[in-house]
């Protein structure tokens, strides 16, 4: 059985259960006290030297960081998450899991971030979400007249992008982004979402 640090409320880590419920395999938490800080000892840095989680581990195989690890869960368990098999549907898959990583997470971060480090100034939590919002526009463009992300089936960029979205639109006015809204809606009716976040 897969092993994953990292657990179902984790933000990042959520998004590879999420995978693997989709896949039909199991992952079993082994769990880390944050309070403890076995997140920085020895033996976890070891197997992620960042001292984050999540990490997976299978066998002699070990890998971190979240996109990563659902590549790795779907290439050896349900490589149709991956969609249409062609070089640019691929890479749209990866253009879009990396956009929803590198920018919408970081906007929608301080927000979410709120419930461990304090409540923001009205301020923050104004400039966080004309941040979030910003990013959010281009995703709704996007989505005008699509069912998914990319091609006409559900992918692993549906995972990637919407897992990231749904740790964060309770800090945001939806309304403006109907077209986010209706492919969540799609997305929570899921199995898998369902086994997850349920």
């Amino acid at each position: 059985m897969y092993k994953i640090y990292g657990s179902k409320g984790s933000g990042s880590a959520s998004r590879c259960y999420w995978t693997a419920a989709e896949a039909g395999i199991e992952l079993e938490n082994v769990p880390l006290d944050f309070q403890k800080g076995e997140h920085k000892a020895e033996a976890y840095l070891k197997l992620n030297p960042n001292g984050k989680v999540p990490t997976l581990v299978d066998g002699d195989v070990v890998i971190w960081e979240s996109l990563a690890i659902n590549n790795y869960i779907v290439e050896k368990n349900k490589p149709e998450l991956f969609g249409e098999n062609d070089p640019a549907s691929h890479a749209h898959l990866s253009q879009w899991s990396y956009w929803a990583l590198a920018h919408l997470q970081k906007a929608l971060e301080p927000l979410y971030m709120q419930k461990w480090t304090g409540a923001m100034s009205p301020e923050g939590v104004a400039a966080a979400q004309a941040d979030s919002g910003k990013w959010l526009s281009i995703l709704e463009k996007h989505m005008a007249g699509r069912d998914f992300i990319v091609g006409k089936t559900f992918t692993i960029a549906d995972i990637n992008v919407g897992s990231i979205i749904f740790t964060g639109k309770d800090y945001l006015d939806m309304i403006a982004f109907q077209n986010i809204s209706r492919w969540l809606g799609v997305l929570a009716e899921r199995p898998a979402y369902k086994q997850v976040y349920g």
